[in-house]
């Protein structure tokens, strides 16, 4: 057995193959042959691995830039290595989570039984057909009736269920649905100074879906009072009351928010600041505490005052944070352990008071990133 392991271990240095796990982020080494036995499709290899390498049945592997799913996972009556056979994806699955598509490498089968239907509108191809992929907790019983874009059409899939690792997905062909299209325009707060600038936070949805292609136009309604740009960055010139409307140029939709331009220097400084540094960044599964003071510039003392928090998730669902407030001037978010699809996503925290009839406000747009 000493021999057989030191010749693997040689051929893995001398071909050994980099393979990512497409969840996990893993490296693992292996050794990659042709199926050269007539018994399976195209789209087949086998790879070699070291046992305790971690891979396992129903894996989603990379390699390149294709992906591939373990179908299983075999050993030759040694203690040396593990074979498997992986099936190359040949499709992408558009499922929904936080609001945008997630989309899944799977393994679509041929359509079973396709049979021509007509319509007074359109005749459209109708067919069954069966979908494999790596089983997580994407794939539940809540994605039963979703309508999916693949194969080049619309799907319904019908029924989910997990084997040995491997999700089976069942999809029928169906007519393409009936889109809804919502746009908003929102800003971190109602009232700004002169000389400064805030970013507006456009949302374009479809059927509740964010549109991360939509392309938003903005236009000023007084661009001696405030200028807005294509990013949507607003520069505020001068007192005055503006009105910044944004436009979802594909589908002609408009949204606006009206803002207030204040042209005095407020007596008060208002500071939304962290307990952690930096300030921009939040780690998963970690709660991070966001204080808030007022302090009065003549004297360089804090006041009392009570805060109004809110906050924008940016599509994100809500259900993903758990927010608390430990004191009175402190707010602490937390989010979720192990979603790991909220990694790169960005939330933006917005406090604000009035203090004799004065609005103040400040906000602070964090990334969620690991912390590992």
């Amino acid at each position: 057995m000493d021999t057989l392991y030191r010749q693997f271990k040689e051929a893995l240095k001398r071909e050994g193959k980099t393979v990512k796990g497409y969840y996990n982020n893993t490296d693992y080494t292996c050794l990659f042959r042709k199926n050269t036995d007539g018994n399976t499709t195209d789209g087949h290899v086998t790879i070699f691995y070291e046992i305790g390498s971690g891979i396992y049945q129903g894996q989603l592997l990379s390699f390149g830039a294709k992906h591939y799913i373990v179908l299983n996972r075999e050993t030759a009556e040694n203690s040396v290595y593990y074979k498997s056979a992986l099936l190359e994806c040949n499709i992408l699955l558009p499922l929904v989570e936080n609001m945008r598509y997630k989309y899944i490498p799977c393994y679509a089968y041929n359509m079973t039984s396709p049979t021509v239907i007509s319509g007074s509108v359109i005749t459209t191809l109708d067919g069954k057909c069966e979908i494999i992929s790596e089983y997580t907790d994407k794939f539940t019983t809540s994605i039963i009736d979703l309508m999916v874009n693949i194969l080049g059409g619309y799907y319904k899939i019908r029924n989910v269920h997990n084997k040995s690792g491997i999700a089976h997905v069942y999809v029928e062909r169906g007519m393409q649905p009936t889109w809804t299209y919502d746009f908003t325009l929102t800003a971190d707060a109602s009232q700004y100074i002169i000389n400064t600038t805030t970013t507006l936070i456009p949302l374009a949805t479809k059927s509740g879906i964010v549109d991360d292609t939509a392309t938003i136009t903005y236009t000023s309604s007084n661009n001696a009072i405030a200028t807005v740009d294509s990013s949507g960055v607003v520069s505020f010139i001068t007192a005055g009351t503006v009105t910044i409307t944004g436009i979802w140029v594909q589908q002609n939709k408009t949204a606006t928010v009206t803002l207030t331009v204040l042209s005095e220097i407020l007596p008060y400084t208002f500071n939304l600041t962290t307990q952690y540094l930096p300030e921009d960044t939040c780690y998963l599964g970690s709660a991070k505490i966001y204080k808030v003071s007022l302090v009065d510039k003549a004297t360089s003392l804090p006041v009392d005052f009570t805060p109004s928090w809110s906050f924008n998730w940016n599509g994100i669902a809500s259900n993903n944070f758990t927010v608390t407030y430990p004191a009175t001037y402190q707010c602490s978010i937390k989010t979720l352990d192990d979603n790991y699809d909220l990694l790169g996503l960005t939330y933006v925290v917005t406090c604000s008071c009035t203090y004799n009839d004065k609005l103040y406000s400040d906000s602070l747009t964090v990334t969620i990133e690991s912390l590992y």
